[in-house]
Protein backbone atom coordinates (compact mmCIF):
# COMPACT_ATOMS: atom_id res chain seq x y z
CA UNK A 1 0.00 0.00 0.00
CA UNK A 2 1.30 3.42 -0.99
CA UNK A 3 -0.55 6.73 -0.75
CA UNK A 4 -0.76 8.38 -4.14
CA UNK A 5 -2.05 11.86 -3.35
CA UNK A 6 -3.05 14.24 -0.62
CA UNK A 7 -5.79 16.82 -0.75
CA UNK A 8 -7.26 19.45 1.51
CA UNK A 9 -10.10 21.90 1.11
CA UNK A 10 -11.35 24.77 3.21
CA UNK A 11 -14.29 27.06 2.70
CA UNK A 12 -16.28 29.69 4.40
CA UNK A 13 -18.83 32.39 3.87
CA UNK A 14 -19.94 35.59 5.49
CA UNK A 15 -23.43 37.07 5.30
CA UNK A 16 -24.01 40.17 7.43
CA UNK A 17 -27.49 41.16 8.52
CA UNK A 18 -29.56 42.81 5.78
CA UNK A 19 -29.22 46.58 5.63
CA UNK A 20 -31.04 49.56 4.13
CA UNK A 21 -34.30 48.75 5.92
CA UNK A 22 -33.76 45.01 5.40
CA UNK A 23 -33.90 45.30 1.61
CA UNK A 24 -30.25 44.67 0.72
CA UNK A 25 -28.39 41.43 1.41
CA UNK A 26 -24.69 40.89 0.84
CA UNK A 27 -22.57 37.79 1.06
CA UNK A 28 -18.97 36.79 0.52
CA UNK A 29 -17.68 33.25 0.12
CA UNK A 30 -14.27 31.74 -0.40
CA UNK A 31 -12.94 28.25 -0.86
CA UNK A 32 -9.41 26.94 -1.07
CA UNK A 33 -8.60 23.49 -2.43
CA UNK A 34 -5.14 21.89 -2.52
CA UNK A 35 -4.12 18.68 -4.22
CA UNK A 36 -0.62 17.18 -4.27
CA UNK A 37 0.42 13.98 -6.00
CA UNK A 38 2.78 11.94 -3.85
CA UNK A 39 4.01 9.96 -6.86
CA UNK A 40 4.75 12.78 -9.30
CA UNK A 41 5.54 15.88 -7.27
CA UNK A 42 4.92 18.31 -10.15
CA UNK A 43 1.23 17.30 -10.26
CA UNK A 44 -0.09 19.77 -7.74
CA UNK A 45 -2.70 22.51 -7.64
CA UNK A 46 -3.96 25.10 -5.23
CA UNK A 47 -7.24 26.78 -6.24
CA UNK A 48 -8.89 29.82 -4.72
CA UNK A 49 -12.54 30.56 -5.51
CA UNK A 50 -13.96 33.91 -4.42
CA UNK A 51 -17.57 35.08 -4.76
CA UNK A 52 -19.41 38.24 -3.73
CA UNK A 53 -23.15 38.74 -4.11
CA UNK A 54 -25.53 41.62 -3.49
CA UNK A 55 -29.32 41.20 -3.52
CA UNK A 56 -31.80 44.06 -3.54
CA UNK A 57 -35.34 43.39 -2.27
CA UNK A 58 -35.26 39.76 -3.47
CA UNK A 59 -35.68 40.99 -7.04
CA UNK A 60 -32.23 41.94 -8.28
CA UNK A 61 -28.94 40.15 -7.66
CA UNK A 62 -25.43 41.09 -8.71
CA UNK A 63 -22.62 38.59 -8.25
CA UNK A 64 -18.91 38.57 -8.95
CA UNK A 65 -16.81 35.40 -9.03
CA UNK A 66 -13.14 34.69 -9.64
CA UNK A 67 -11.01 31.57 -9.75
CA UNK A 68 -7.23 31.65 -9.36
CA UNK A 69 -4.93 28.65 -9.54
CA UNK A 70 -1.41 27.79 -8.55
CA UNK A 71 -0.24 24.78 -10.59
CA UNK A 72 3.06 24.55 -8.66
CA UNK A 73 2.02 24.00 -5.08
CA UNK A 74 5.07 21.78 -4.54
CA UNK A 75 7.35 24.84 -4.94
CA UNK A 76 6.34 25.96 -1.44
CA UNK A 77 7.95 22.83 0.05
CA UNK A 78 10.41 21.28 -2.47
CA UNK A 79 12.40 19.63 0.34
CA UNK A 80 9.61 17.05 0.78
CA UNK A 81 10.45 15.46 -2.58
CA UNK A 82 13.54 13.77 -3.91
CA UNK A 83 14.80 15.05 -7.23
CA UNK A 84 18.15 15.97 -8.74
CA UNK A 85 19.32 19.51 -8.27
CA UNK A 86 18.33 22.19 -5.84
CA UNK A 87 15.22 24.32 -6.02
CA UNK A 88 14.77 27.19 -3.61
CA UNK A 89 11.39 27.13 -1.85
CA UNK A 90 8.94 29.91 -2.64
CA UNK A 91 7.58 31.85 0.33
CA UNK A 92 3.76 31.39 0.18
CA UNK A 93 2.99 34.76 1.81
CA UNK A 94 5.35 36.61 -0.56
CA UNK A 95 3.87 34.71 -3.51
CA UNK A 96 0.32 35.76 -2.61
CA UNK A 97 1.42 39.40 -2.19
CA UNK A 98 3.23 39.25 -5.54
CA UNK A 99 0.05 38.03 -7.23
CA UNK A 100 -1.55 41.43 -6.41
CA UNK A 101 1.36 43.46 -7.85
CA UNK A 102 -0.74 45.41 -10.35
CA UNK A 103 0.69 48.87 -9.82
CA UNK A 104 4.48 48.61 -9.74
CA UNK A 105 6.41 49.45 -12.92
CA UNK A 106 6.74 46.27 -14.99
CA UNK A 107 4.64 44.25 -12.52
CA UNK A 108 7.60 41.94 -11.83
CA UNK A 109 5.79 40.39 -8.87
CA UNK A 110 2.82 39.38 -11.04
CA UNK A 111 5.08 37.58 -13.49
CA UNK A 112 7.08 35.94 -10.71
CA UNK A 113 4.00 34.74 -8.77
CA UNK A 114 2.84 31.15 -9.14
CA UNK A 115 -0.82 32.28 -8.90
CA UNK A 116 -2.60 32.72 -12.22
CA UNK A 117 -6.13 33.94 -12.89
CA UNK A 118 -8.35 31.19 -14.35
CA UNK A 119 -11.66 33.00 -14.76
CA UNK A 120 -13.71 36.06 -13.87
CA UNK A 121 -17.46 36.48 -14.14
CA UNK A 122 -20.09 39.07 -13.35
CA UNK A 123 -23.77 38.11 -13.32
CA UNK A 124 -26.86 40.26 -13.02
CA UNK A 125 -30.15 38.46 -12.24
CA UNK A 126 -33.52 40.18 -12.37
CA UNK A 127 -36.35 38.22 -10.85
CA UNK A 128 -39.60 39.04 -12.64
CA UNK A 129 -43.03 37.79 -11.56
CA UNK A 130 -42.83 34.31 -13.14
CA UNK A 131 -39.54 34.63 -14.99
CA UNK A 132 -35.86 35.09 -14.26
CA UNK A 133 -33.79 37.21 -16.63
CA UNK A 134 -30.00 37.05 -16.29
CA UNK A 135 -26.99 38.55 -17.99
CA UNK A 136 -23.56 37.02 -17.40
CA UNK A 137 -20.21 38.30 -18.62
CA UNK A 138 -17.21 35.99 -18.31
CA UNK A 139 -13.54 36.22 -19.14
CA UNK A 140 -10.65 33.79 -18.98
CA UNK A 141 -7.04 33.99 -20.14
CA UNK A 142 -6.22 31.85 -23.19
CA UNK A 143 -2.74 31.13 -24.52
CA UNK A 144 -2.30 32.20 -28.14
CA UNK A 145 0.32 29.67 -29.23
CA UNK A 146 0.20 30.88 -32.84
CA UNK A 147 1.50 34.32 -31.85
CA UNK A 148 5.23 35.03 -31.74
CA UNK A 149 6.06 35.40 -28.92
CA UNK A 150 3.27 33.39 -27.33
CA UNK A 151 0.86 35.63 -25.44
CA UNK A 152 -2.18 35.36 -23.21
CA UNK A 153 -5.37 37.15 -24.20
CA UNK A 154 -8.67 37.43 -22.37
CA UNK A 155 -11.39 35.41 -24.07
CA UNK A 156 -14.72 36.97 -23.21
CA UNK A 157 -18.21 35.54 -23.46
CA UNK A 158 -21.69 36.64 -22.50
CA UNK A 159 -25.01 34.93 -21.88
CA UNK A 160 -28.53 36.29 -21.67
CA UNK A 161 -31.03 33.82 -20.23
CA UNK A 162 -34.78 34.12 -19.73
CA UNK A 163 -36.26 31.16 -17.82
CA UNK A 164 -39.77 30.46 -16.62
CA UNK A 165 -39.70 29.63 -12.90
CA UNK A 166 -42.59 27.13 -12.98
CA UNK A 167 -40.92 25.01 -15.67
CA UNK A 168 -37.19 25.89 -15.85
CA UNK A 169 -36.75 23.82 -19.02
CA UNK A 170 -38.77 26.49 -20.83
CA UNK A 171 -36.10 29.06 -21.48
CA UNK A 172 -34.44 31.14 -24.15
CA UNK A 173 -30.71 31.58 -24.10
CA UNK A 174 -28.50 33.85 -26.20
CA UNK A 175 -24.74 33.46 -26.03
CA UNK A 176 -21.80 35.20 -27.57
CA UNK A 177 -18.11 34.44 -27.70
CA UNK A 178 -15.64 36.31 -29.83
CA UNK A 179 -17.53 37.34 -32.95
CA UNK A 180 -20.03 34.46 -32.74
CA UNK A 181 -23.63 34.69 -31.57
CA UNK A 182 -26.12 31.89 -30.89
CA UNK A 183 -29.71 31.59 -29.67
CA UNK A 184 -30.90 28.34 -28.07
Amino acid sequence: FRASDASLSLGGDWSPDPFWKGRVDASLSASLAASQSLLKFTDSTLSLNLRAEFKVADRLALSFASVSRNQSLWRYFPGFFEFPGTIEPVNPARDILDSFDFFSPGQEGRYRSLWKLSSLSVKLLRELHDWDLSLELSAKPVLRADAVPKTYEFETSWTILAAWRAIPKIQTKATGKGGEFAIE
